[in-house]
């Protein structure tokens, strides 16, 4: 199973915090924080936030550094339905699609609000999968929950040709390559499924 690290800062913006930052990173399972420090040298401490209700961890070579290095982990798999998400912390919520292989969401909740979400088709017959579009709140953009909400949509079917809908903001050129995945950016690979789903012609 894939992990999902988050990092959340549980001090300096009033009495119970705030989430700064959300990081996909799959290397924290090699023992390094979000910064790329290695744990076993720097060490690694956990503090609880009262703001997500959950336990946080820390990287002390970042707090040396004065830079915030807490995260909290969060698998891209462990996605619930509207009406059983939890409503405190981040959570992964899926909206299905109405039809087989229309477009269906997930959103990011935080303390039970969206604040961002992916649109995605997914195919089971050709197992194929496209990204339709992501969309964060202003407010939370740069702080990686949009490589949250990446990381959940290959979580829903990992085996899947994934692509992208064509790419052309500079913005959203600069999201994907930061993101570098899924292989076929900006080359979206319908299927016919997709298209008569979508009200087209296959």
């Amino acid at each position: 199973m894939v992990s999902m690290f988050g990092s959340v800062r549980t001090g300096g913006q009033g009495e119970f915090g705030s989430v700064e930052n959300v990081r996909p990173a799959t290397w924290l399972v090699a023992n390094h924080c979000p910064w790329g420090h290695d744990l076993r040298i720097g060490g690694r401490s956990s503090s609880y936030s009262h703001f997500l209700g959950t336990y946080v961890d820390s990287c002390n070579a970042c707090r040396v550094a004065r830079r915030n290095g807490d995260w909290v982990p969060i698998d891209p798999a462990l996605q619930h339905p509207a009406d059983t998400a939890p409503g405190k912390g981040i959570a992964l919520v899926v909206v299905p699609p109405p039809v087989r292989a229309g477009v269906g969401h997930v959103r990011v909740h935080l303390n039970g609000t969206s604040i961002g979400d992916i649109d995605l088709s997914l195919c089971p017959v050709d197992q194929r999968a496209v990204i339709e579009q992501v969309r964060v709140d202003e407010d939370y953009r740069r702080h990686g929950f949009g490589r949250l909400l990446v990381a959940a949509a290959l979580a829903r079917a990992p085996h899947y040709t994934w692509s992208t809908t064509t790419v052309t903001a500079r913005e959203a050129r600069a999201f994907w390559a930061a993101v570098g995945e899924p292989t076929n950016i900006g080359e979206p690979h319908w299927c016919s499924h997709m298209r008569i789903a979508s009200g087209g012609t296959p």
